[in-house]
Order: C-alpha cells, then sequence, then structure tokens
C-alpha cells in the first residue's frame, strides 16, 4: 500500500569542504525551504492521532509527495512555490489531496511529527517524499472539491509556479463543470501568457459545447487562445493526451 516506503538517514557524512563547512551541513541547508511545504501540510486539516509507525514512516505525507510528483517537479517551479504566499500554498495542498481522496488529518498530523524533528536537523521526512514507488499515484476527482478548493485551483492555473499551474491544470481538466468554464473564461487575460493556453483548455474541457468553445477561441487574435483551440481539435498540436476533449469525453460527439 502507499506509505511503504522507508526512510534512510538524512544526515550526509561530516567531509569538510574547503570552506570549511561540512558536507553534511551543506545537505541539511539544501532542503531548507521545504520546511515550508510541511508547514502549510500541517495546517491543512486539524490533525488525528498517528500509530508508531506513522511517526517515522510517513505514509501519507509520502501518497500526498507521490500525486503532487514532487520528484520530477522542476527546481524553479519549486523554488516559486516554496515562496510563494503560506495560505495559499496550504489551499493548494488542500484541494490537491481532496482531489485525490487523501487523509488530510493523517498528512497535518505526520506534517507536525516531521515539523517537531526538523531543527535537530532530522530530515528523514525528505527521503519519504523523494524516494521512487512502484505503485501508480492516486487519480483525481474533481468532484471531491469544495467550492473554495476550486476557487484556488483557478487562481492557481495563473500562478507563477509552474508545479502549482500544472497540478490545477490537470485537476480542472477533468472536472466537466460548466461553471469552471465560464470562470476560467472570464479570467484567461488576467493570466500570464505563458499560463494562457492550459487555462483556455480548461476553459474549452468545461464549455457544455466544448467544439463550439474551440471554435471561438480560434478566432481570438490571443495566440495562446488559439494554441489552446489547436491542442484539443488538431493531431500534433500538444493537446491533452489522455481523451478527445471536443469528442466523446464531452458528449458532444457525433453517431
Amino acid at each position: 500500500m502507499p506509505g511503504g516506503r522507508t526512510s534512510t538517514s538524512a544526515r550526509a557524512p561530516r567531509t569538510s569542504s574547503p570552506g570549511g563547512i561540512s558536507l553534511g551541513e551543506l545537505t541539511e541547508h539544501f532542503w531548507d525551504g521545504w520546511e515550508v511545504l510541511l508547514q502549510a501540510a500541517a495546517s491543512i486539516a486539524p490533525p488525528r492521532p498517528l500509530s508508531r509507525s506513522e511517526r517515522w514512516r510517513y505514509p501519507d505525507i509520502a501518497e500526498l509527495a507521490d500525486v503532487l510528483d514532487i520528484e520530477n517537479a522542476s527546481l524553479d517551479g519549486t523554488n516559486h512555490a516554496l515562496s510563494t504566499d503560506p495560505a495559499f500554498l496550504a489551499g493548494w495542498l488542500r484541494a490537491v489531496a481532496r482531489a485525490a481522496g487523501l487523509d488530510l488529518p493523517g498528512i497535518a498530523a505526520q506534517a507536525q511529527a516531521a515539523l517537531q524533528s526538523w531543527p535537530a536537523g532530522n530530515r528523514d521526512i525528505i527521503y519519504v517524499m523523494f524516494a521512487p514507488t512502484p505503485w501508480p499515484a492516486p487519480g483525481y476527482d474533481p468532484a471531491r472539491m469544495d467550492p473554495a478548493d476550486v476557487t484556488l485551483l483557478i487562481e492557481a492555473l495563473g500562478a507563477t509556479s509552474e508545479w502549482l499551474a500544472e497540478s490545477a491544470y490537470e485537476i480542472l481538466v477533468t472536472a466537466r463543470d460548466p461553471e469552471v468554464g465560464s470562470r476560467v473564461t472570464a479570467v484567461l487575460m488576467q493570466m500570464p501568457a505563458d499560463r494562457r493556453k492550459n487555462a483556455a483548455i480548461v476553459a474549452i474541457a468545461n464549455d457544455t459545447n466544448p467544439p463550439g468553445a474551440a471554435d471561438r477561441f480560434l478566432n481570438r487574435d490571443d495566440p495562446a487562445l488559439r494554441s489552446a483551440a489547436a491542442a484539443v481539435t488538431l493531431p500534433g498540436h500538444g493537446g491533452d493526451p489522455r481523451d478527445d476533449l471536443t469528442g466523446d469525453a464531452a458528449g458532444t460527439s457525433e453517431t
């Protein structure tokens, strides 16, 4: 089951560097920014009691890390995410965890347990978060989210962090909710140009008539909107490979 991974010690050898700082100290400081993520995770729900093994195996944190694809997130994307508003970061984690059906109280409790040992230099939680797993991450179900989660993910579509924006896209593109489509459409031109294409795909996918929405976007002046429309209507343009947003998945195919 997820969370079956075990960690090894996170302390690097105490070999001295030319500058007089040990490699162990450099390693410990390298992970300092991730304390912010743990603090956000600790606030996503009231914590529940943990078993003895949960206090060192961190199974729910491990599952969250798998859902977030932490191992493959870009350095730039994670740096922007870890420097974003703490309340927004916590809201993003809550929305993603809820969409994936994870144990929010368990995540909060395990993050708190990791933070308790953080000042002493214990980084075992990092090894758990970045350890490869042989099983696929849980899938998203947007229906699990509440309205506040949806609102936050719509905002996250335009986030500076690619990591935040991509996860919001992955969830919302499958929502099939016309209200999501109209809300995203209303804020498209307020988003950065490099985030507008995916956001436009979300708007098209959630429209009551995705082919019609794609046609409208093809006629817009903005290159990102035209690219989004091409991505979901024309082969070879980088559309969502998981399904045809203008066909059967949207309930608009012809028989």
